[in-house]
């Protein structure tokens, strides 16, 4: 792989950076999506194959070389970006239907009505 400190460095910084993002963005989305009550056992279910994942990965570290791992582990991301895609166009037609504005649209739509925005 990379032998360059300042590769290795960056490619840390970014990765620390999206992980920073990432758990209050995943913290704020489970609050809001799933209730309360089941918000456990509904969490405790989808971990149950990312553990399964991790385990065979572990497992097989030692019989197949370390770039087929990297392979699988991209090759798995991979396949995330399918649902991804999928509930993307769903949210999109919803949010179509329904008559309503995309937030970043929203904000630009309230301004040029006139109306404050909430940071002023």
């Amino acid at each position: 792989f990379c032998s360059s400190p300042i590769a290795l460095l960056s490619a840390f910084c970014v990765y620390e950076a999206t992980v920073g993002v990432f758990w209050p963005a995943i913290g704020s989305l489970r609050s809001k999506y799933i209730p309360d009550a089941g918000r456990a056992t509904i969490m405790g279910l989808f971990r149950i194959p990312l553990n399964v994942l991790v385990c065979v990965l572990l497992v097989i570290q030692g019989w197949v070389p370390l770039h087929s791992v990297f392979s699988i582990c991209v090759a798995c991301l991979a396949i995330c970006v399918l649902p991804l895609c999928i509930l993307r166009g769903y949210a999109r037609r919803r949010r179509d239907s329904e008559g309503l504005l995309a937030p970043s649209i929203l904000k630009i739509h309230d301004l040029e009505v006139g109306q404050k925005s909430s940071n002023d």
